[in-house]
């Protein structure tokens, strides 16, 4: 069964997207990129840039091999190796957070009752009952 999807009208669907949105940017490397603050990294990704440009011409005269192949892959590993596991990363940060809220919670708080009455309080004011 074909379905047929037709335009939906943003008023309606409260979904919109716009070309404006899109934002392309030049891939200079900042000096604290990890291209350049990873040991190893420029390098890595500099080889596998190379062989990529090699690889592109090959496979448009088709006569890329399997030795290209895996020189390409190598290439990749070695960067892919090189990039910092954020989602460990992000798992350490995290639980580093949940304890530094915990302690700040901690000291903060306490586990005491410390008001047990409301005779406790007095005001500086003059009663309206008064």
């Amino acid at each position: 069964m074909h379905v047929l999807r037709n335009f939906a009208n943003p008023f309606k669907t409260g979904v919109t997207f716009n070309i404006c949105e899109l934002q392309l940017y030049a891939a200079n490397a900042t000096e604290n990129s990890e291209y350049n603050a990873v040991p190893g990294m420029k390098e890595a990704v500099d080889n596998m840039n190379a062989l990529m440009k090699i690889s592109a011409s090959k496979i448009a005269n088709n006569t890329a091999t399997q030795a290209d192949i895996d020189a390409l892959a190598a290439a990749i590993k070695a960067v892919n190796d090189l990039y910092i596991d954020r989602e460990a990363l992000d798992a350490q940060l995290a639980q580093v957070l949940a304890d530094a809220n915990g302690l700040y919670n901690a000291a903060l708080g306490s586990r005491e009752v410390l008001v047990t009455d409301a005779s406790q309080f007095s005001a500086n004011c003059q009663s309206m009952n008064d």
